[in-house]
């Protein structure tokens, strides 16, 4: 019987980290947020929050956060008005 070692945190890497790493890093040179960077933000706290690594991702969009001027409850109800205004990603 073969016996699973345990996987440290700091090795476990999301399949989607570069990418989201490029959309963080957009979004931390805006000091105001437009529709896509909000809804972004908010997909992405949904992503990672019960993910166990990528702790870099998640205390960059807690600055963005910050410099934005938002709580996380803030942000949610934000996200909800611009979903139920009929806005989708890519429109401009």
């Amino acid at each position: 019987m073969t016996r699973l070692s345990p996987v440290s945190d700091t090795t476990i890497s999301h399949p989607l980290y570069q990418q989201d790493r490029a959309l963080i890093n957009i979004m931390l040179a805006k000091p105001q947020p437009d529709e896509d960077a909000l809804t972004t933000a908010g997909r992405l706290f949904l992503r990672y929050g019960g993910f166990p690594g990528a702790y870099d991702l998640k205390s960059d969009l807690s600055k963005c956060l910050d410099q934005w001027g938002m709580t996380r409850d803030e942000l949610n109800t934000q996200c909800f008005k611009i979903w139920n205004s009929g806005w989708r990603p890519g429109q401009v």
